[in-house]
Order: C-alpha cells, then sequence, then structure tokens
C-alpha cells in the first residue's frame, strides 16, 4: 500500500473571531496522529482580520488519551501571527530542534494566545497533513 498525505480540515467548530487577551484559546479540534504522523507532520493556519497590538502567538500542543495536553518544545511547534495570511507548525523527527518532542503523543491540537485588549485575529481555517 503506497503511503500518501491528505489534508484534513481541524478547525474548531463554531469558533468566532478572537479578541482581546486569551490563553491557550482551541482553534482546533483534538486530531489523532497516525504513527507516521507522531514522527513527522504539518499543520497550516490560514488568517484574517488581524490586529496586532502586543502578540499572537499559535502553538502546538500534545497529550495522551485521558491526558493533559503540554506544549511541544522548540522553534517549528510556535509561530506568531503578524498579518493576515497562512502559517505553519510542522514537526519532524529528522530535524534536531523537534527531535525532544519525538515521538508526538497521540492527540494535538492547536491553541492561539493573545496579550493584550486590542489584539484580534480570526480563524479562517487550519488543517492537518500527516502520512495515511
Amino acid at each position: 500500500m503506497a503511503n500518501g498525505l491528505s489534508p484534513k480540515s481541524i478547525k474548531y467548530t463554531g469558533i468566532a473571531p478572537i479578541a482581546g487577551v486569551v490563553a491557550n484559546s482551541p482553534i482546533s479540534e483534538e486530531s489523532a496522529l497516525t504513527a507516521g504522523g507522531s514522527l513527522n507532520f504539518r499543520v497550516d493556519l490560514k488568517v484574517s482580520g488581524v490586529t496586532v497590538v502586543g502578540s499572537i502567538t499559535a502553538k502546538l500542543r500534545h497529550k495522551s488519551p485521558g491526558g493533559t495536553y503540554s506544549d511541544l518544545a522548540g522553534a517549528n511547534a510556535s509561530v506568531t501571527v503578524t498579518a493576515a495570511g497562512y502559517y505553519s507548525l510542522t514537526q519532524s523527527v529528522q530535524r534536531a530542534a523537534d527531535q525532544a518532542n519525538m515521538p508526538v503523543k497521540s492527540m494535538i491540537q492547536v491553541v492561539i494566545t493573545t496579550t493584550n485588549a486590542g489584539d484580534e485575529v480570526t480563524v479562517d481555517d487550519v488543517w492537518i497533513q500527516q502520512e495515511l
């Protein structure tokens, strides 16, 4: 059987535009990782309506079933949102900066944190790509 990548939308259902100060607000549904995905995956975000007064950061979190979410380590596990557009979060077992997270636990979620009452962002979509 051939391997492949299949982008899947995991945007949190019913998410409203985010405004003001929030910490670790989910912007994606919980998503299960495949065996291949626990070693290599990509999450793409599309955002609009961005106003940055403080800072806006999207980051990856992971957990085991029944566990508690924790942040993934390293520069590839978070991204600073500065304007409308596309942003990516990746994890790869081949990259030294990501190896502390390997294998990624079986469930992931993308969250957003804002630091100022004037910060605003609309999450248009969140996709995950991982080995099938």
